[in-house]
């Protein structure tokens, strides 16, 4: 177990604990992908919180932006707690659900960022790593979809867009992540705002009618 992860059980009753793997389920039942299985490097381990719910008690009808992803859990290496993994799950993904995907993946890192504020040695930040994974996103391929990345003022500044569809991954700071995509977030601090940045598209696409999909972190 990380020391993080130790501090942090010692007053949330949402605890993380040691796993073998990270698994994102989805119960809904219209959901097309309902299962995301994550690997990476043997080096490394995994803790999860016991309860999926762990983000959704988090600034309750407090918050503007009160959103949270499908998944999350700890990546650490020997004691130390080095990567925030957190993921979400979609089916036909579009550029609204894109979008949506990313806000749901920033406002969860904040959630999480302020909870472990609290635990003592959380010195640093950890740094961030997203997967959006669905079923299919050849919508996003689309004449009418690549048009409008290139001709609406909302996604014609935005560099960030383009790539993440095209190379399917993106690496930035969270500045340029929430500038981009346009999210209403002055005043986070500086040290938020300078941590490395990793965000993840993948699909089946394939007319895999699995619901499950398998995702690989080359760290």
């Amino acid at each position: 177990m990380s020391q993080l992860s130790n501090n942090f059980n010692q007053f949330y009753k949402d605890k993380f604990v040691g796993s073998l793997n990270f698994t994102i389920t989805e119960s809904a039942e219209s959901a097309s992908l309902k299962k995301l299985d994550v690997f990476y490097p043997n080096r490394f381990y995994v803790e999860v919180p016991q309860s999926k719910s762990i983000l959704k008690r988090v600034w309750d009808k407090v918050h503007s932006q009160n959103k949270d992803c499908d998944g999350v859990a700890i990546l650490g290496e020997g004691d130390e707690a080095k990567y925030l993994l957190l993921a979400e799950l979609k089916s036909r993904l579009k550029l609204k659900e894109l979008e949506k995907a990313i806000s749901q993946i920033v406002m969860s890192y904040l959630k999480m960022h302020s909870l472990f504020s609290l635990c003592r040695g959380y010195n640093s930040l950890l740094m961030l790593e997203g997967i959006i994974a669905c079923s299919d996103d050849s919508a996003l391929y689309s004449t009418e979809q690549s048009t409008k990345i290139t001709k609406d003022p909302q996604f014609e500044e935005s560099q960030l867009y383009s790539r993440l569809i095209a190379k399917r991954q993106i690496k930035c700071e969270f500045s340029r992540l929430i500038t981009e995509f346009k999210l209403d977030l002055d005043g986070l601090n500086d040290s938020i705002l300078n941590t490395p940045v990793s965000i993840y598209l993948t699909s089946q696409n394939d007319g895999d009618e699995s619901k499950e999909h398998k995702f690989t972190l080359n760290l």
